[in-house]
Protein backbone atom coordinates (compact mmCIF):
# COMPACT_ATOMS: atom_id res chain seq x y z
CA UNK A 1 0.00 0.00 0.00
CA UNK A 2 1.60 3.24 -0.91
CA UNK A 3 1.23 5.93 1.73
CA UNK A 4 0.80 9.93 0.75
CA UNK A 5 2.91 11.89 2.87
CA UNK A 6 -0.17 14.24 5.14
CA UNK A 7 -0.40 17.60 3.76
CA UNK A 8 1.06 19.02 6.81
CA UNK A 9 4.43 17.47 5.99
CA UNK A 10 6.93 19.27 4.01
CA UNK A 11 10.39 18.12 2.68
CA UNK A 12 13.81 19.00 3.68
CA UNK A 13 14.48 22.06 1.41
CA UNK A 14 11.19 23.08 1.92
CA UNK A 15 11.60 23.13 5.76
CA UNK A 16 14.78 25.25 5.85
CA UNK A 17 13.78 27.26 3.26
CA UNK A 18 10.56 28.48 5.65
CA UNK A 19 13.11 28.54 8.39
CA UNK A 20 15.52 30.93 6.69
CA UNK A 21 12.33 33.12 5.91
CA UNK A 22 11.68 33.20 9.72
CA UNK A 23 15.17 34.06 10.35
CA UNK A 24 15.25 36.90 8.11
CA UNK A 25 11.69 38.18 9.41
CA UNK A 26 13.10 38.29 12.75
CA UNK A 27 16.02 39.84 12.25
CA UNK A 28 14.58 42.78 10.49
CA UNK A 29 11.22 43.15 12.50
CA UNK A 30 14.35 42.94 15.53
CA UNK A 31 16.40 45.68 14.28
CA UNK A 32 13.34 47.92 13.61
CA UNK A 33 12.16 47.52 17.17
CA UNK A 34 15.56 48.15 18.52
CA UNK A 35 15.58 50.93 16.77
CA UNK A 36 12.87 52.52 18.18
CA UNK A 37 13.58 51.12 21.29
CA UNK A 38 10.39 48.28 21.67
CA UNK A 39 10.88 45.15 22.02
CA UNK A 40 8.60 42.07 20.06
CA UNK A 41 6.50 44.87 17.81
CA UNK A 42 3.19 43.77 16.32
CA UNK A 43 2.83 47.06 13.27
CA UNK A 44 -0.41 47.97 11.15
CA UNK A 45 -2.82 47.00 13.84
CA UNK A 46 -6.30 47.36 14.76
CA UNK A 47 -8.21 45.57 17.53
CA UNK A 48 -9.81 43.32 15.31
CA UNK A 49 -6.24 41.98 13.47
CA UNK A 50 -4.74 42.02 16.95
CA UNK A 51 -7.44 39.67 17.94
CA UNK A 52 -6.94 37.54 14.99
CA UNK A 53 -2.64 37.62 15.37
CA UNK A 54 -2.37 37.22 18.66
CA UNK A 55 -4.94 35.10 20.31
CA UNK A 56 -7.01 33.14 17.54
CA UNK A 57 -4.34 32.09 15.57
CA UNK A 58 -2.07 30.91 18.38
CA UNK A 59 -1.58 28.50 21.62
CA UNK A 60 1.69 29.71 22.18
CA UNK A 61 4.09 33.11 21.10
CA UNK A 62 7.31 33.23 21.52
CA UNK A 63 9.30 36.85 21.91
CA UNK A 64 12.92 36.66 21.22
CA UNK A 65 15.31 39.45 22.73
CA UNK A 66 18.29 39.95 20.99
CA UNK A 67 21.48 41.85 21.82
CA UNK A 68 20.82 45.79 21.17
CA UNK A 69 24.31 46.35 19.14
CA UNK A 70 24.29 42.91 17.40
CA UNK A 71 20.73 42.07 15.93
CA UNK A 72 21.87 39.02 15.21
CA UNK A 73 23.17 37.33 18.45
CA UNK A 74 19.64 35.97 20.42
CA UNK A 75 19.85 36.12 24.07
CA UNK A 76 16.45 35.05 25.02
CA UNK A 77 13.29 33.88 24.14
CA UNK A 78 10.27 33.80 25.70
CA UNK A 79 7.10 31.54 26.06
CA UNK A 80 3.82 34.16 26.42
CA UNK A 81 0.01 32.80 26.33
CA UNK A 82 -1.80 34.87 24.11
CA UNK A 83 -4.77 35.58 25.82
CA UNK A 84 -2.73 37.77 28.07
CA UNK A 85 -0.39 39.11 25.34
CA UNK A 86 -3.77 40.41 23.29
CA UNK A 87 -5.12 41.55 26.65
CA UNK A 88 -2.11 43.92 27.50
CA UNK A 89 -1.47 44.76 23.71
CA UNK A 90 -5.42 45.87 23.55
CA UNK A 91 -4.90 48.52 26.44
CA UNK A 92 -1.96 49.85 24.66
CA UNK A 93 -4.10 50.11 21.30
CA UNK A 94 -6.43 51.78 23.06
CA UNK A 95 -4.54 54.21 24.89
CA UNK A 96 -2.23 55.14 21.91
CA UNK A 97 -3.06 58.22 19.60
CA UNK A 98 -5.43 57.73 16.81
CA UNK A 99 -2.39 58.11 14.80
CA UNK A 100 -0.13 54.97 16.44
CA UNK A 101 -0.67 51.77 14.64
CA UNK A 102 2.21 50.03 16.16
CA UNK A 103 1.75 48.28 19.80
CA UNK A 104 4.83 46.26 20.85
CA UNK A 105 6.11 45.09 24.49
CA UNK A 106 9.06 45.34 26.59
CA UNK A 107 10.95 42.40 27.95
CA UNK A 108 10.12 43.98 31.68
CA UNK A 109 6.17 44.01 30.13
CA UNK A 110 6.86 40.73 28.75
CA UNK A 111 8.20 39.31 31.92
CA UNK A 112 5.30 41.25 34.10
CA UNK A 113 2.58 39.19 32.16
CA UNK A 114 4.35 35.76 33.59
CA UNK A 115 5.83 35.16 30.18
CA UNK A 116 8.52 31.63 30.58
CA UNK A 117 12.00 31.42 29.56
CA UNK A 118 12.54 29.13 27.43
CA UNK A 119 16.01 29.86 26.00
CA UNK A 120 18.85 29.64 27.48
CA UNK A 121 17.76 26.79 29.57
CA UNK A 122 18.06 27.15 33.45
CA UNK A 123 20.91 24.91 34.11
CA UNK A 124 19.48 23.77 37.31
Amino acid sequence: MDKKKPSSTIDKKEYFETLNKIIFFITNAQTLANKINIKNLFDRVNEENLKKRVKERNTKIYCSIFHKDNSLQLLRVYEVDPNKMYNILVKKYKNSSSTSRHVGLSEEEIIKIGAKLIYPKNKS
